[in-house]
């Protein structure tokens, strides 16, 4: 699985904060005075004020897109009994399946 990419961005639409070059994912909302975040395995809560302070960077992660390609399938690809016979010589575009984190 591909490292997880972050861009800088707005309080509001973080998912992420950098402290110190290491990323904590927020947990909870956003809320006007605190941040929650995910801290060693607890929740912990930064006032939004100190975020200058303690050079604080909010972040979002960048979501990767799937990769794209068109395939012709072959005679030799479809005589192995793996794909269907009926495949041989369309064209078929496939797409990447991208697992969601939960």
């Amino acid at each position: 699985m591909s490292k997880k990419q972050f861009e800088p961005c707005s309080l509001q639409e973080a998912t992420h904060v950098e402290i110190n070059k290491v990323v904590y994912q927020i947990v909870g909302n956003i809320c006007t005075y605190n941040i929650g975040l995910r801290w060693l395995e607890q929740d912990v809560r930064i006032p939004i004020d100190l975020f200058h302070i303690l050079g604080i960077k909010p972040l979002r992660e960048i979501k990767s897109k799937p990769i794209e390609f068109e395939h012709i399938f072959t005679f030799e690809e479809t005589s192995l009994g793996i794909i269907p016979c009926e495949a041989e010589g369309k064209k078929f575009k496939c797409v990447e399946i991208l697992e969601e984190e939960k």
